[in-house]
């Protein structure tokens, strides 16, 4: 049997959309796979839907592991998930998007016919809830030259990159990058806590090919609307769980980093 991929989705109240994605899961190309999806609390139909999907995945040969938390967020529910993979390859998802068929099999095949890199970023296409056969937008990292190609600043200053869906790494990697098996819990989300870790300390390579749909949403967490005051709270949000990860790097350029983060809110 091929290598397991174990795959982290935290979930709150999906019931509209969470059977459309553990779908996608069950349409993978690839024979390996355990899905470890951490409800945060949902007050909706989830745990039910989730539930019923235990029986199919069975029957494809996959795991699929139901974890019912109190509400913590996002990256809370992350840091759950860390705990429980058992992967050689771990990846995160969110509840609301979509893998395409050979999403899993290429990325694996890319880090096995690749060793030199310890975690890969591919391309995604973006869709809407109302129309997912049409593709409003084209996500991808335009690599750099090799000698000019940062992707830990990128990420710190949202340049050139995009978040959701699109990594994943080698098990020794991932937890070099996070060996206590947390993040810090921030409501405002997961993504630059997985990742700032893993840029700093592991090699990178491109998939410039997309492998999954990101859904938008309009009243995600990203998308909802937000005053004024909101934006602000949020973006203070950004800036605690920024300082919080950059200093666990204990980076000797820390202040410097800090600095990055400071002119970017």
């Amino acid at each position: 049997m091929s290598p397991l991929v174990s795959i982290m989705t935290p979930c709150y109240n999906g019931e509209k959309y969470v059977g459309r994605y553990l779908d996608s899961v069950l349409t993978q190309t690839y024979d390996n796979i355990e899905v470890v999806i951490v409800d945060d609390g949902s007050t909706d139909n989830t745990a039910a839907i989730i539930k019923s999907y235990i029986p199919k995945f069975e029957s494809k040969g996959y795991k699929l592991v139901y974890v019912y938390q109190e509400n913590g967020g996002a990256a809370s529910a992350i840091s759950t998930a860390m705990s429980m993979v058992n992967g050689d390859f771990i990846s995160w998802f969110d509840s609301d998007d979509i893998l395409l068929p050979f999403s899993t099999e290429k990325r694996v095949n890319f880090l096995q016919q690749n060793p030199q890199y310890d975690f890969c970023i591919c391309q995604m296409l973006e869709v809407s809830e109302d129309d997912l056969k049409t593709v409003t937008k084209v996500y991808r990292r335009i690599p750099p030259p090799v000698a000019q190609d940062n992707f830990f600043v990128d990420l710190l200053i949202e340049r050139n990159i995009f978040f959701p869906n699109v990594y994943m790494s080698r098990r020794e990697a991932f937890f070099k990058a996070h060996p206590t098996k947390k993040i810090f819990p921030s409501r405002q989300g997961q993504n630059w806590q997985l990742l700032l870790p893993l840029a700093y300390h592991c090699k990178y390579g491109y998939i410039n090919e997309p492998l999954c749909l990101y859904v938008v949403r309009q009243d995600s967490h990203a998308h909802s609307p937000r005053n004024l005051q909101q934006q602000l709270e949020r973006n203070l949000g950004f800036i605690e769980l920024l300082t919080a990860t950059i200093k666990q790097l204990n980076a000797p350029n820390e202040t410097e980093l800090l600095n990055y983060v400071w002119t970017k809110f």
